[in-house]
């Protein structure tokens, strides 16, 4: 039996870092310990924060794995795979999280006919979440996921260095260039995907920023995740609305449309908003 989140498990990252390798591996470690250590309160879901957190260490986790794939000499994508199917079971339920309490705070805007008119709307994504969420606990109680945080702890503890002389400076710079191109390929009107994706890769460049030490970086690549954090929020409760208005009654897809209309608006000032913060990023970066 694996050991509990209480108990701890026996992976020591080191004291004191003194290279780029063995930051990694005690960064790593110390994702791991949040993955534990927000496991029971994922479970009880009394607290969403506590899905958030977990959810947010297994995408650091999966994300230092891949940055910092040049000072390693062992082949991780197996494991950053498994990772990213337990990403996958948490996203079901935390995405359903801001989506609903989003649309509550907009339905509550529209006035009390049109915010009443929207309660079956989100009735239906309340028992989707509540089906996502059982199945988020049955893998948590999986045998799957047992193995997987053993054999995380296991990977982090057996990491070999490559023998590679990149800095974690280096790591991180490499991550931004990623983010550089992406954003020089885009057309004067991104598509929602595209702007997406950008917004994935500067999370990425950001966590290497992190490990790299760069604060004010970090600071200002945040400012950047949340505008597009909140364009693709509206892209996604503005799809999922057309969705649930296509089989609803008449009154309560009228009510699906104001919320779209409100979604778009939060579409459009996002948009306009990020070539500012991008801008802003890459005169310091």
């Amino acid at each position: 039996m694996r050991a509990t989140s209480e108990q701890g498990r026996k992976l020591d990252a080191p004291a004191g870092p003194d290279t780029a390798f063995e930051a990694l591996r005690s960064t790593l470690a110390e994702q791991l310990r949040e993955v534990e250590r927000h496991e029971p309160g994922t479970r009880l879901g009394h607290d969403p924060e506590s899905l958030h957190d977990m959810r947010v260490a297994v995408r650091r986790l999966r994300a230092l794995l891949r940055a910092g794939g040049k000072l390693v000499a062992d082949d991780t994508a197996e494991l950053e795979a498994r990772l990213k199917e337990l990403g996958r079971v948490l996203g079901e339920v935390r995405e359903l999280d801001v989506l609903i309490e989003r649309l509550e705070g907009e339905a509550a805007e529209l006035g009390e006919e049109d915010a009443e008119r929207a309660r079956p709307l989100l009735a239906v994504l309340r028992r989707e979440r509540s089906r996502n969420r059982q199945r988020l606990l049955a893998f948590l109680r999986s045998e799957e996921y047992s193995t997987l945080l053993d054999d995380t702890a296991r990977t982090i503890e057996e990491l070999r260095p490559s023998g590679s002389g990149a800095s974690l400076g280096d790591l991180a710079d490499k991550a931004f260039r990623k983010t550089r191109k992406a954003v020089r390929g885009l057309s004067d009107e991104p598509a929602d995907d595209e702007l997406h994706a950008v917004r994935k890769k500067g999370k990425r460049a950001r966590y290497a920023a992190e490990l790299a030490g760069r604060k004010k970086f970090v600071k200002r690549a945040k400012q950047l995740q949340d505008v597009l954090g909140e364009h693709h929020d509206a892209v996604v409760a503005a799809a999922r609305l057309r969705e649930l208005a296509a089989g609803a009654e008449p009154e309560h897809a009228l009510a699906a449309g104001r919320l779209v209309e409100r979604e778009a608006e939060r579409r459009t000032a996002a948009r306009e908003e990020w070539p500012k913060a991008w801008k802003k990023l890459c005169r310091k970066a």
